[in-house]
Parts: C-alpha cells; structure tokens; sequence
C-alpha cells in the first residue's frame, strides 16, 4: 500500500510539510509549542492591557495635567497597607505606614512613619503631568516620599511616585474603595 497523497497527486501539501518539519521530533515539537504558548500568552496580555479588563489592565500610571486639586479629595491606599487622606479645599493631609525616600525602588521592607501636613499640586503647561507636593508639619526622622506624580486610572485619579518614566512606579496609590 502506498503512502496517501495530497488531492493534487503531487505529495503533502506546504502546510503538511511544515507541520511534519515541526513535529517531526519530540524535542523539536516540544519547543515549537513551548514558544508558541509563550508567544500567545505575551500577545493576550498585550492586548487585555490595552483594552482593559484582563490581569493587567491598570498597566503602569501616566502623568495627567487634566486632573483638578477637587478630584484629589478623599483617601488613596497603595501597596502594604500605605495610606494617604487629601483634604480639599483645606489642602491638608494625612498618612499612614508612609515609606521614606531610601527604601525605594520596592519600599516593601522600608522604615515607615504616621504624619501630617498641607499639600499642593503643581499643573506644569508641560506634559508631565500634575505634580502632588507634600509639606510635613513635624520634621519626621528620615527623608519621606514627599512628591508625587498625578494621573488618572479610567477616570479616578491615582498618585504614584515617578522616578522614570520609562519605569513602571512600585509606589502607586488607588482611590480607597473605588469611589471618591
């Protein structure tokens, strides 16, 4: 009995040759579709970050000029139980488990501090973006973050600290439940 052939009479078609070259050894089929399951994964982040809606969809926050003092009012909470209150029109603040300057990049096992003060915000004409200034009323121990960029998450504002801007911030604060 022969081998089957294509429709044509002419041998396996170009699709079959390429699946038989790819799979044609178990470690060669094992790395093909090792990498094409990597190459899906990285395409279905992608596309879930852009459109929102998938494990990455807050993605990195970028500055916003366009967000006003009036829309800071209210409480942020950031990773490991950091927490910052913006009073507006008083223009004052209130933190809590706040990380000092010297433990970024990850702050997570930093000296932290309770304090209070004013705060204002910048609106440079500039693309930067809005720039949140933060006066301590005590002189804390320590240097305190004490500036931070302002953006905007889906229409909720979100504070975050931007060393680089082509570095996502580690240090990044969400409206506390959702709403403001």
């Amino acid at each position: 009995m022969s081998a089957p052939r294509s429709v044509s009479g002419h041998g396996p078609g170009p699709v079959r040759r390429s699946l038989r070259w790819m799979y044609g050894t178990v470690l060669r089929g094992t790395v093909f579709s090792l990498v094409l399951a990597l190459l899906l994964l990285v395409g279905y982040l992608r596309v879930m970050n852009r459109v929102g809606g998938g494990p990455l969809s807050s993605g990195c926050p970028k500055p916003s000029a366009g967000v006003s003092p009036t829309s800071l009012h209210g409480e942020f909470t950031g990773p490991d139980g950091m927490r910052i209150t913006l009073a507006y029109p008083e223009r004052t603040f209130r933190v809590k488990n706040w990380p000092l300057k010297d433990s970024a990049p990850d702050y997570r096992d930093s000296r932290r501090l309770d304090g209070s003060g004013t705060w204002s915000a910048d609106r440079p004409s500039a693309p930067s973006g809005t720039t949140l200034t933060l006066r301590f009323r005590d002189a804390p121990a320590g240097d305190p973050v004490k500036d931070l960029g302002v953006g905007g998450d889906n229409g909720a504002p979100v504070l975050f600290e931007d060393h680089d801007p082509d570095v996502c911030p580690s240090l990044v604060f969400q409206r506390a439940g959702g709403g403001g």
